[in-house]
């Protein structure tokens, strides 16, 4: 996928802000029908509607990443520190998404650690973006019945998350870009052709407000494992 430039991207952002309100009232209006409040429906048009507001959550979903992505990019967004019940944070995250991978048939796996987790200073709000958007990506491109893992790790002074999955991977001639803004590898484009590739840029730059890191393994056709940690402390001084 060609990359823009920030003025084609600042452009984009502004046309993109301008449509949320107005898709916001078309999914209530949608919601509203859809449970009857006009009148009775027939089934046909039950399942209708429902892909009209399935697409309608999509692209309100495409809109939310590069709102974020602009906040990034324009330094506004304000993080909110306190110590956090991290497992419990990604079981939320997952049952929060659990439609979506029932309807695919995929098994979740979560490993905690052996020795009870402190609770971690993050921000809940963004941590959640960070694992709704790993989650999300491999749920999409994980075929009918796959298994994704969650594995919590307690190490000296960091908490280490791996998601794994064994969906299409990323070829190893895309994976220098995975991180850049705007990209997506061809196999996930062909895959799902819905998609800025905004997640995993935002998603790197909420860790690094964390003091956290992120890093991946992946073959093509195999599976993907991204890695992320969060420190266990913060400095005095934030």
């Amino acid at each position: 996928m060609p990359k823009l430039d920030d003025s084609q991207y600042d452009f984009l952002a502004t046309i993109i802000h301008q449509l949320r309100t107005p898709l916001a009232s078309v999914k209530w209006a949608l919601n509203l029908i859809l449970a009857g409040e006009a009148g009775p429906l027939t089934d046909e048009q039950k399942k209708l509607l429902a892909r009209s507001v399935e697409g309608n959550d999509r692209v309100l979903g495409l809109i939310n990443e590069i709102l974020s992505a602009d906040r990034i990019n324009s330094e506004t967004i304000k993080y909110y520190f306190t110590p956090t019940d991290l497992i419990k944070l990604i079981k939320a995250t997952i049952n929060d998404m659990a439609e979506t991978i029932a309807r695919k048939g995929i098994k979740i796996e979560i490993i905690e650690p052996k020795k009870p987790l402190p609770l971690i200073p993050l921000d809940p709000s963004q941590i959640t973006s960070v694992l709704q958007n790993l989650l999300e990506n491999s749920v999409r491109y994980t075929g009918e019945k796959g298994k994704i893992s969650i594995k919590i790790a307690l190490e000296t002074d960091v908490v280490k998350i791996t998601v794994k999955d064994n969906g299409i991977g990323i070829p190893s001639s895309e994976q220098k870009d995975i991180f850049e803004k705007f990209f997506r590898a061809n196999n996930a484009i062909q895959a799902d052709p819905h998609g800025y590739g905004l997640g995993l840029f935002i998603v790197k730059n909420i860790l690094e407000k964390h003091s956290g890191r992120i890093w991946f393994e992946s073959e093509e056709k195999k599976g993907t494992e991204f890695y992320f940690t969060l420190p266990l402390s913060r400095p005095e001084t934030d």
